[in-house]
């Protein structure tokens, strides 16, 4: 990996203190301007995002703020969230089939996996690997993509996610990060918007993190060329580092 690096003098505010992340608080005591739990913002509630958000809260319970955007959510007369209905693209998209292996579904509680894939909402999908059986693994479940986004975000909203997950029914453009990094309270931003995805890359952390270089002929899939700039304003913004295999 060739990287390009200037050297700058870094705010302890910028560095994440994972000892921090041990102390244990209630949910109740979350402070959402206290950064000694793990700040992420997720930009991208569908089924990815949603399932990030869910296991987070779940293993860190109490010790982490989890905002979640997403442009596609409106509130219903219940106040409640759901999915936008969508135009022939997004319907389609909606009716692709995803298939989740039991080392992943299994992660959910059982009361939120029931709310998330609600039984007859699926098929299992056979057969298991003779190394699956021997270590009593579950079936991998197949469910379109659709009915498990929704129930995903039901799961999200449940009473005990309150506390450790913000849902915020909006795009995270450049306009929303220019105002979280203002404030300086988020040590991960996850990328988790399909497509979209790249563009945010592209005018978010282009300032901090240059743009990809083009892959030359001849040279491995696999090698990753980074190049660095700390010099300017982006420089106080927290700084993370995506790669494509």
């Amino acid at each position: 990996a060739a990287a390009s690096v200037r050297q700058r003098e870094y705010a302890p505010s910028n560095i994440v203190d994972t000892q921090a992340i041990d102390v244990e608080p209630t949910a109740a005591e979350l402070d959402p301007q206290d950064v000694s739990g793990l700040q992420v913002i997720v930009a991208g509630g569908g089924m990815v995002g949603l399932w990030l958000a869910l296991l987070l809260a779940a293993e860190l319970r109490g010790r982490a703020r989890i905002r979640v955007y997403e442009p596609r959510w409106e509130r219903g007369e219940d106040g409640r969230l759901r999915w936008k209905a969508g135009g022939a693209a997004q319907d389609g998209r909606r009716m692709q089939v995803a298939s989740l292996p039991a080392r992943l579904w299994s992660r959910l509680s059982p009361h939120v996996r029931e709310e998330a894939m609600p039984a007859g909402s699926f098929a299992e999908a056979w057969p298991r690997s003779a190394e699956q059986a021997r270590k009593g693994e579950g079936f991998a479940r197949d469910m379109e993509l659709g009915a498990l986004e929704d129930g995903l975000l039901r799961a999200v909203q449940l009473e005990e996610f309150e506390a450790d997950v913000e849902l915020l029914p909006k795009a995270y453009d450049t306009a929303a990060h220019s105002s979280v990094c203002d404030s300086d309270r988020f040590h991960l931003l996850v990328a988790a918007d399909g497509e979209p995805a790249q563009a945010s890359r592209d005018l978010l952390l282009a300032p901090a993190l240059g743009r990809p270089v083009p892959r030359l002929a001849g040279v491995p899939e696999r090698t990753l060329a980074l190049s660095i700039d700390l010099s300017g304003s982006a420089a106080s913004s927290p700084l993370g580092v995506a790669a494509s295999a």
